[in-house]
């Protein structure tokens, strides 16, 4: 976010849908892969004074040395809320006419 926030446009976070984001969290962190604790997004809303809870938990790598790109693994709590994301939330890759990732050059 302090990327996008900084003027930062283009690709920063890669989203890797998962069914057990717990096991993904573990198995990564057997492996000595530094990743956040699995968690609910959550803001502020009406003057500070309400929190709404996101139906999902994230969870990230660290960012690729000198390159501002990671990847994040979410999983959303149950079909309703895979319902309502897929209806609201969607990306804008669309109207911008990107289909996809062709190349990615890591210097």
């Amino acid at each position: 976010m302090n990327l996008y926030n900084n003027g930062h446009r283009g690709l920063i976070c890669i989203m890797l849908d998962v069914v057990n984001i717990d096991e993904v969290y573990n198995l990564l962190n057997k492996k000595s892969i530094e990743i956040t604790k699995p968690e609910h997004l959550k803001f502020k809303w009406f003057f500070n004074m309400l929190t709404r809870t996101m139906p999902w938990q994230n969870s990230y790598i660290n960012f690729f040395e000198g390159v501002p790109l990671q990847i994040g693994f979410q999983q959303m709590n149950d079909e309703k809320s895979r319902k309502f994301m897929n209806e609201y939330m969607i990306p804008n890759s669309r109207d911008n006419d990107i289909i996809g990732i062709s190349e990615v050059i890591v210097r």
